[in-house]
């Protein structure tokens, strides 16, 4: 519906940009350093709503979900792994 309703698409745009703002002030909040923050966060989002939809929808039998799971933390942990301020 995103792709057809005008209105649905923007609700949901809306919401990924709260989403996306929650986030980063949480991370702010826990000392991360802000320094493109909107855009670690924006993939961050991107990465597990892709590994949901992978693991919900198509049920490869051949992915071993586990290490898809593990992979995408590491992918997500990379960019932060130097952000936390002390």
């Amino acid at each position: 519906m995103i792709h057809s309703d005008k209105k649905v698409a923007e609700f949901y745009y809306k919401r990924e940009l709260e989403m996306t703002n929650s986030i980063k002030n949480i991370l702010i909040n826990n000392n991360f350093n802000d320094d493109d923050l909107d855009e670690k966060v924006h993939i961050m989002m991107g990465l597990i709503d892709n590994l949901c939809h992978e693991i919900i929808y198509h049920k490869h039998s051949e992915m071993n979900y586990d290490t898809m799971t593990d992979l995408v933390i590491d992918t997500i942990k990379n960019p932060f792994k130097n952000d936390l301020v002390n």
